[in-house]
């Protein structure tokens, strides 16, 4: 009788550390939105040349970036070793947005929104990029 109140003490003890820790090497997705810099007279870029620019700082950050037939959106992938990260890119003539899409060996949790704590930093990379290339126009 002691030896079967113990496992079941050991196993719920067990149970309660793992959910209390939540599962390591995760994070929550992080929403990535910025404003586009005006042009040095102070106007607005036009959509060619803004869309240029986010091309130009996804190919400088080392990921692969599809153009599409949508106008105010681009696709960019990256694989890094074993894992892959899709995300798509919306923007306007005031902001840009970064969402994830997909990605593969990121332990993605779509219903908790949770995913492998490298694909913040990679955005947010990805997306100081795409500032710089603000700087070049």
């Amino acid at each position: 009788m002691h030896r079967k109140l113990w496992t079941i003490i050991a196993i719920s003890t067990l149970f309660l550390v793992i959910t209390a820790c939540g599962s390591p090497g995760l994070a929550p997705i992080q929403e990535y939105d910025r404003s586009i810099p005006t042009d040095v007279d102070g106007g607005e870029y036009s959509m060619s040349q803004i869309e240029n620019a986010i091309v130009a700082g996804i190919q400088d950050r080392g990921w692969r970036a599809r153009r599409t037939d949508r106008e105010g959106h681009v696709e960019a992938r990256l694989s890094q070793r074993e894992h892959v990260v899709e995300v798509d890119i919306f923007f306007d003539q005031r902001e840009y947005r970064i969402e994830y899409r997909d990605s593969e060996n990121m332990s993605y949790h779509e219903d908790r929104e949770l995913i492998h704590r490298n694909y913040n930093n990679w955005v947010n990379n990805l997306g100081r990029s795409i500032n710089r290339s603000f700087d070049q126009l």
